[in-house]
């Protein structure tokens, strides 16, 4: 056991974090459409960091074939350490050549700026640059509903500002996807960690508007896209919970209705959540996934995960997945030698867990994908990158087995490029 152990040591110790050519490979992905007509959608991949020898260069995004990962267009950043493509996200279509466009956030580039890109052509559409004061414009960003009635789905940006008294603040931004022009500022919360994570939700307060619910380091937030805070009606405009986001990379989707009331509900983790079912002193991150409902914010379900296994790394929808009309998702789980993926039903139940067939720790983002290998069952892209024996990059596994169906990692990636 002791030998095995200074084994893996030195293996972690003479991994390089990432490769100088490619710094943060797969960092970030997107799902986008089927531009080339193979029934097979497209994907985006970037590399946001700054290599560590070798003259600096801007952050690089590619748009690849989903059927063989060849690449279609390559798009560069601007200016070294501008961070492009640290958040990339479906967008709606705003060049209208019938596929929707691709967003990339760019939070490096002086204060910031949010970029989109044609899918089908890798041509720029549309730029929004950071507001007066602003840092860090793009350090999240998140496709959300049609706000100003433009036939367009908006989308919201977060930044950081510093305060006169060097407080650090988290804001959040509605931003025009038509026009790229900044609506409105949403809210403002004290900064600390990760900047928050939003999601669509219905109408809450009548408006005809769709709302949002935001996420942060132990606190949720209902928000109006006309004037802020939702206030009344809701267990949730300010939560200091362990259970929303307490540690690590919080993740927050839209389910769908659960509770069939008529809204629909939403779902956050926090994976360096501790297990409560231990002893008082014992330390365990299991992660939990909390199930809200978008009404009134009651807690629906809650998912504790197994000792050490970090449940909720990244959440995702997946439909009816137990055909009782409810609908699921999937959470990932990226602890050292126990990552996979665990299906909860929306009616609170644990319906199973898929390991990896491979111990590096892919999950950090897991996405759905259609089905590729022929079982029945939609797929799972995942992402690794900085600790990876395989070397950073992107993974599609079965969402039945496990099992891998294709990987890109940054070594072959690296061939593809020198080969063009």
């Amino acid at each position: 056991m002791l030998l095995f152990a200074l084994t893996l040591l030195a293996g972690l110790g003479s991994a390089p974090a990432s490769d100088p050519a490619l710094p943060e490979f797969g960092a970030c992905f997107a799902i986008l459409p089927d531009v080339s007509g193979d029934g097979i959608p497209e994907i985006a991949v970037s590399s946001p960091g700054v290599p560590r020898s070798g003259p600096p260069r801007p952050g690089r995004v590619w748009i690849l074939d989903g059927a063989d990962r060849s690449i279609r267009h390559e798009l560069e950043g601007y200016l070294p350490h501008d961070r492009f493509g640290e958040r990339l996200a479906l967008g709606a279509d705003v060049d209208r050549d019938g596929f929707r466009d691709l967003l990339i956030s760019v939070p490096g580039h002086r204060g910031g700026s949010v970029v989109s890109h044609s899918s089908a052509t890798g041509e720029r559409c549309v730029r929004t640059w950071w507001p007066p004061g602003e840092q860090r414009f793009g350090a999240s960003l998140a496709l959300v509903d049609d706000h100003d009635l433009d036939g367009m789905r908006d989308f919201t940006v977060a930044s950081l500002s510093i305060q006169p008294t060097l407080e650090r603040r988290w804001t959040l931004w509605l931003v025009s996807a038509r026009t790229g022009q900044i609506k409105r500022r949403l809210a403002r919360y004290f900064g600390a960690g990760s900047p928050p994570e939003v999601a669509a939700i219905d109408d809450l307060n009548g408006d005809r508007r769709p709302d949002f619910v935001a996420v942060g380091r132990g606190w949720a937030t209902l928000l109006s896209s006309r004037n802020g805070y939702i206030a009344g009606g809701s267990g949730v405009t300010s939560s200091a919970d362990a259970g929303f986001g307490a540690a690590m990379k919080n993740a927050l989707i839209r389910v769908g209705d659960v509770n069939h009331d008529g809204w629909a509900d939403w779902a956050t983790s926090a994976p360096g959540v501790q297990d409560p079912r231990l002893p008082y002193g014992e330390r365990s991150d299991c992660g939990l996934v909390t199930l809200v409902s978008g009404l009134d914010g009651r807690r629906l379900h809650e998912w504790y995960g197994q000792p050490g296994e970090g449940l909720g790394a990244d959440l995702a929808a997946f439909g009816d997945l137990d055909g009782d009309g409810t609908p699921d998702l999937v959470a990932s789980t990226v602890e050292p030698f126990d990552h996979g993926l665990v299906y909860l039903s929306g009616e609170g139940r644990l319906l199973k867990r898929v390991r990896w067939k491979h111990d590096d720790p892919y999950g950090h983002t897991i996405e759905r994908y259609p089905d590729q290998d022929g079982d029945g069952h939609d797929d799972v892209l995942t992402n690794v990158y900085g600790f990876s024996s395989w070397g950073d990059g992107l993974r599609l596994v079965s969402g039945a087995t496990g099992k891998f169906i294709w990987n890109l990692d940054r070594a072959s990636f690296a061939r593809q490029l020198a080969a063009r």
